[in-house]
């Protein structure tokens, strides 16, 4: 089997020989060990002094408790999404190395610059998470159990009817999500902010190929929802777009939420009926829905 060097540009550290994928254990291996390089580029200080500046605005500084160092930080070859996940429970990101499995090796040769900084902008999407309001509610009687987990401005209702058997406890739970889809927008929109503020001043990279990963067509269709919510209400309130945008980034970051029933009636009248139901969708349902509304409005 064949060894080569990934020759990655501009006096970069990842300089290791890397194997040629020919069979699919070698190919998942490869693709993990290209994905820990590149994570390894990622300046983790730099990011999180970004976070810090950006977070003051919303005097969620506290938040920052849950940044993910790199050593909490893992390429998968698990399904992971959009590309990578981040846990509440451990704490943990992954990052989903199946997008270069699937690349032959001349491809990646030639564009190593754009998967290096395809990865930054996985990984500071996770870590926006992370750093998002965070809070956990459980009650539980001799009967039943409730868990609510509230991340950003997403929440997660899960409901169970506890049995004895064995000393043991087990549950049939019931779970439900709400604002996954928004959250998802308000998620993208902020880290391209954070990517955009840490690549300011690095001169490895040329404007095109920031303004590329900056333009990633990913949740394309959730940031459509989010803009068009941020329009509604600000033609409701008599606010311009940027400003609603920004009382959303407060509301993901601070737990508050301030879509009332009226606001959700004015999204309905002015798109049309069941826009406000996104917000409570499942994510696969909602990305059906706005596409039809997208493709309504041209």
């Amino acid at each position: 089997m064949e060894n080569f060097e990934i020759n990655i540009p501009r006096g970069s550290s990842v300089q290791k020989e890397l194997l040629e994928p020919e069979q699919p254990r070698e190919r998942i291996e490869y693709s993990l060990i290209v994905v820990e390089q590149y994570i390894n580029e990622i300046n983790f200080e730099k990011l999180k002094e970004v976070f810090v500046h950006k977070l003051k605005k919303y005097r969620s500084e506290k938040n920052l408790e849950n940044f993910v160092p790199r050593e909490r930080i893992a390429a998968t070859a698990k399904k992971t999404g959009n590309g990578g996940t981040h846990n509440n429970y451990s704490k943990n990101i992954e990052i989903n190395s199946r997008f270069i499995e699937e690349i032959g090796r001349a491809e990646i040769e030639e564009r190593l610059t754009e998967f290096e900084l395809l990865i930054l902008a996985t990984v500071t999407h996770e870590e926006t998470h992370a750093v998002s309001y965070t809070r956990h509610e459980i009650q539980e009687d001799d009967k039943n159990f409730s868990f609510d987990q509230f991340s950003g401005i997403e929440i997660v209702k899960a409901r169970a009817e506890k049995e004895e058997i064995n000393d043991a406890i087990l549950a049939k739970v019931k779970s439900e999500t709400f604002m996954t889809f928004l959250n998802e927008a308000i998620t993208e929109e902020f880290s391209k902010e954070v990517v955009a503020e840490y690549l300011s001043n690095e001169d490895r990279y040329s404007e095109e190929e920031k303004n590329r990963v900056l333009d990633q067509k990913a949740y394309r269709v959730n940031i459509s929802f989010f803009n068009l919510l941020c329009l509604i209400i600000g033609d409701y309130t008599e606010n311009d777009p940027e400003t609603i945008k920004q009382a959303f980034y407060a509301s993901y970051f601070q737990g508050e939420n301030f879509l009332s029933a009226d606001m959700k009636e004015t999204f309905d009248a002015q798109i049309g009926p069941g826009f406000s139901k996104v917000l409570f969708m499942e994510e696969k349902e909602a990305k059906e829905y706005m596409r039809r509304v997208l493709d309504h409005l041209g």
